[in-house]
């Protein structure tokens, strides 16, 4: 499990103005909470958490918090939550849970889809459906990722939950009958219907009225 440096600091006024003032002046806004301790209101540097979700969004990691004014606390810290805006994908508030490396915790995991498969060399697609699962483990247990040997995939075969293999400690909290991935056919192109010509009007409309009388 990866442990990453992240440097803070602590928020004396918040609120949606003062959020929003941190956001322009590049900060982060965000709270740090944990079982029986008092929330701390923080701000990180905006430009090193977005570099650092972006190397490791593949895995789980361990925030390591440097916190002005809290420097004689360790602060290992997870991610819980990330809000951002629906426009932008800008980070708009971070919520971050204050752990201790032997505590049981529960996170989500990535999944990693290993190998080529068969079926896709026989003119199917793979079809990624699961790319999370939820585990229950210590801190330290966490694993970056869980993966999964999809070679053997044929078309029409699909692999489960109940086919990862967790490391020793790390038990699988998402239903095991959810399908992490398949190997699913072609979708084939139908070409449209040619326009249908337009039908003849009867023939008692066809005929021409007769001419009027003098």
């Amino acid at each position: 499990m990866q442990t990453i440096e992240l440097r803070g600091e602590l928020r004396t006024v918040v609120g949606k103005g003062n959020a929003r003032r941190a956001r322009a002046g590049g900060k982060t806004p965000g709270i740090l909470y944990g079982a029986g301790e008092e929330s701390l209101a923080i701000s990180l540097d905006s430009k090193q958490f977005e570099t650092i979700l972006h190397l490791h969004n593949r895995g789980t990691f361990i925030l390591d918090l440097k916190v002005d004014g809290q420097e004689d606390r360790e602060l290992k810290a997870i991610i819980k939550e990330l809000q951002r805006d629906p426009v932008t994908s800008r980070i708009l508030h971070v919520d971050l849970q204050h752990v201790s490396l032997t505590q049981l915790v529960v996170v989500p995991v990535p999944v990693h889809l290993i190998g080529s498969p068969v079926g896709v060399k026989e003119g199917g697609v793979l079809e990624h459906f699961c790319r999370e699962v939820e585990v229950q483990c210590q801190v330290v247990q966490i694993p970056e990722a869980l993966e999964i040997d999809v070679a053997d995939m044929t078309r029409g075969h699909s692999v489960h939950v109940r086919d990862l293999v967790p490391p020793a400690g790390v038990t699988i909290l998402t239903p095991a009958d959810r399908v992490v991935a398949g190997i699913v056919a072609k979708a084939v192109e139908v070409a449209p219907a040619p326009a249908a010509a337009p039908a003849e009007a009867p023939a008692e409309e066809k005929a021409e009225e007769p001419p009027a009388k003098p």
